[in-house]
């Protein structure tokens, strides 16, 4: 049976972001999926920065999975990089979703581009699988990241608004598609028709990374989630709240602690487990009457 090396860059096995770790579940699904039906097997290595490389493995007979880890502390990893990925046949690159963009900082832009830029002369196929584009608040950045696209084999964009903005920026009209976590797969439990589940968001509740408010919210969003709660429990259901970026509560991005505090503030709420999947997390969900998060992937609905 033939073999195929496969790249995955900027999908998250390890984050406990989940919905980071949606789109890499989703997207090795849809690759056994492709793996099974053509007949062979893939070999799939994961690229990561990432010190915890603990993650649930395929099942499936047509993948095998390795990892690559890297850090930019460590040259010697970064020619391993290289190396490896001078190896693939095809390489497919998600930037975690959302993060192809300098608005999380020129430094992380520019390591990222670096990565973008070993991989697209290493290895013959490089693609730019379905993610948001920008934006690009300096002109640099614009620049920089049209050349990355230029360079790539395919490129998919997950919303027209990318679609357009690398029209503009390249000339290069993308592939447009859905987001590869709406085909996250799970398990459908029994509906709990009086549940409602709550996402809230640890990274809004602490106003963002600055704390100072810094998506620009209209409303006081902890006043609001304070609300909903209330509201919801004086007509008798019963509220889960539930996380889905987990950590060790110390970064404001983090979820799971937000809940047990709004816990202590209203015991009649219940607050979901501690998932360690995004697939274990829409299987809890899909049990669910009724649902309202904040956080993207945790609120892609369960066919």
């Amino acid at each position: 049976m033939n073999e195929i090396k496969i790249g995955l860059m900027g999908l998250n096995f390890f984050s406990g972001n989940l919905g980071c770790a949606a789109l890499a579940y989703s997207f090795r699904s849809i690759l056994e999926a492709a793996a099974e039906q053509a007949d062979v097997n893939l070999r799939v290595t994961v690229f990561t920065k990432e010190r915890n490389l603990d993650f649930e493995r395929s099942c499936s007979s047509f993948i095998t999975e390795e990892v690559c880890r890297y850090s930019f502390r460590s040259l010697s990893t970064i020619k391993d990089f290289a190396r490896v990925a001078s190896e693939q046949d095809c390489i497919f690159d998600f930037t975690e979703g959302d993060s192809f963009s300098d608005m999380y900082g020129a430094k992380r832009f520019g390591l990222d581009l670096y990565l973008k830029r070993v991989a697209e002369k290493r290895c013959a196929r490089f693609v730019l699988g379905p993610q948001t584009y920008g934006p690009y608040e300096s002109w640099l950045s614009g620049k920089l990241a049209s050349g990355c696209i230029k360079r790539a084999s395919s490129i998919y964009s997950r919303d027209k608004q990318s679609t357009d903005l690398v029209e503009e920026l390249t000339g290069i009209k993308p592939k447009t598609t859905t987001d590869v976590a709406l085909g996250l797969p799970y398990t459908r439990g029994n509906k709990l028709e009086t549940a409602i589940g709550i996402n809230v968001s640890g990274l809004l509740w602490h106003g963002g990374y600055t704390g100072d408010n810094q998506f620009g919210l209209k409303v006081d969003y902890r006043s609001y989630c304070r609300g909903i709660i209330r509201a919801f429990l004086d007509r008798g259901l019963d509220v889960r709240l539930i996380a889905h970026v987990f950590g060790n509560g110390d970064s404001p991005d983090e979820d799971y602690s937000v809940c047990t505090d709004l816990q202590s503030e209203y015991p009649e709420c219940l607050v979901a487990p501690y998932f360690k999947t995004p697939i274990e997390a829409k299987s809890y969900i899909s049990t669910l009457g009724g649902f309202t998060g904040a956080r993207m992937h945790a609120t892609i609905e369960p066919s």
